[in-house]
């Protein structure tokens, strides 16, 4: 992609940083300041600065990427989500952290930070090639958009045999408990690959109806059955993400050479995904929408030190875990890496690190997130911090020079897998990993299925 920005461009990148210290300076009117701690506030400080500087600088090179997604990210959820929860002292599921503990979480963090960034330079000096079958132009038959197309409509027609025609759009009638099998991993595994299976088959459809007008069709169906089964509000807000998110991306290629997509990302996160957690437990018809909207709005103020912000209150509690429980030696990982092996062939395989560290600390209430950084800390402690900062430091630098260093602009099965990693990779820093995981590995199975085709040179071969 060509670097050089023209005017529009740097301004809106700069418009983009001027509001992150707007909101910077509203984080810090929250609250009252204890001069006495100023070494924190300096360590809260130097790592949002970092990140967003960090930020700036990917962003005068890509307008997303993943690694856009990880500064992101922490800006939200590690600096001002933290800071605020540190000055409030209000933090979610436990009543106060001491400084030292929120000290040696800025450290953690600034440390994850510069081991994220030492693997992107490890991948950057690397030299890639575009040669696999799934960086070459995507065409897709009409016979093979049929079966997709119906493959959408077999999950349509599965939930209207739960839930019947008038459940559609009502939350209270949709069982969250519905089986599909004795093991509850088993059932989860079948919800995540039926959402995998409309989501892709939307990404599939608008690839194919972008290169061939005729196929529009196929489009136009398959993302009347997503809205029909997974409408906005009544899933999941990593559900609501990934899979209209996906179809954002792909959908305006002009995405691709302004500064709009993270703008945009930034106020679906704080704005419009808490208005759609209005109506994600009731029916649409019984949501006064004025009413909602201004609950969002003035929620802002306290949503920071809400559960939906909890990552920055988990990563310091993985200390405590540890002191209780000592390092897992690996041990979360192997689950995350063997998601699929049933608990009961595996009777002692550990649950995900967020239920694992409740769990340690003889807590009732273990569905709590634990993000990237705490699973590297419950794994391996501080060098786990170093080595899994420089792996996924490593693989986002990789996927984003895969997906941006292309020679053509025609789409590719890659853009697919791409979008969906890319709004994947926020929930999977949010954590906790073995879940987060196990669900992007659904969308890749789905992926393959409705995409691979044996490539010319084996068909030649044999």
């Amino acid at each position: 992609m060509n670097k050089e920005l023209s005017f529009k461009n740097v301004a809106g990148i700069w418009l983009l940083a001027v509001l992150f210290l707007v909101l910077h300076g509203i984080t810090i009117s929250f609250g009252t300041f204890d001069l006495s701690n100023i070494t924190i506030y300096i360590t809260f400080f130097i790592n949002g600065i970092l990140w967003l500087a960090l930020m700036v600088r990917e962003l005068w090179v890509r307008p997303y990427s993943m690694k856009v997604i990880f500064y992101t990210f922490s800006l939200f959820f590690f600096y001002y989500a933290g800071l605020i929860q540190y000055i409030n002292e209000r933090f979610p599921w436990i009543i106060y952290r001491d400084h030292d503990t929120v000290l040696k979480a800025n450290l953690l963090l600034f440390l994850f930070t510069v081991s994220y960034e030492f693997g992107s330079q490890i991948a950057a000096e690397r030299k890639i090639t575009h040669d696999s079958f799934i960086f070459k132009e995507f065409d897709i038959s009409h016979a093979r958009m049929i079966i997709i197309t119906l493959a959408c409509l077999g999950v349509l027609i599965n939930k209207i045999s739960i839930v019947g025609i008038g459940g559609l759009f009502s939350r209270t009638t949709v069982s969250e408990s519905t089986d599909y099998g004795e093991s509850s991993a088993i059932t989860t595994l079948i919800k995540q690959l039926l959402i995998a299976v409309q989501c892709v088959a939307a990404l599939v459809s608008l690839i194919a109806a972008k290169k061939d007008y005729k196929k529009s069709i196929y489009f136009v169906l398959c993302m009347c059955f997503l809205l029909c089964t997974y409408p906005p509000g009544m899933v999941s807000r990593y559900a609501v993400a990934t899979i209209y998110g996906s179809i954002f991306i792909l959908m305006f290629d002009s995405l691709k050479k302004n500064r709009l997509f993270i703008l945009a990302f930034c106020l679906a996160y704080t704005i419009l995904f808490p208005f759609l957690n209005n109506f994600r437990h009731t029916d649409y018809s019984d949501v006064d929408t004025m009413k909602a909207l201004s609950n969002t709005i003035e929620g802002i103020k306290t949503d920071w030190l809400a559960g939906d912000y909890d990552a920055y209150t988990t990563f310091t509690m993985t200390f405590d875990s540890v002191k209780t429980a000592g390092l897992s030696m690996g041990r979360q990982l192997l689950a995350v890496v063997l998601f699929f092996v049933p608990r009961d062939m595996w009777p002692n395989k550990p649950y995900g690190s967020g239920s694992y560290m409740g769990q340690s600390l003889n807590w009732s209430f273990t569905n709590i997130s634990c993000p990237l950084p705490g699973e590297a800390y419950i794994n391996f402690g501080i060098f786990g911090i170093i080595l899994f900062g420089v792996v996924f430091g490593f693989i986002s630098k990789l996927m984003d020079r895969f997906y941006w260093e292309k020679t053509s602009d025609t789409r590719t099965k890659f853009d697919i897998l791409y979008a969906i990693m890319l709004m994947m990779f926020f929930f999977m820093l949010r954590g906790d990993l073995l879940s987060s995981w196990a669900y992007f590995l659904a969308f890749v199975f789905i992926w393959g299925v409705f995409t691979f085709s044996v490539p010319e040179s084996l068909l030649k071969k044999g």
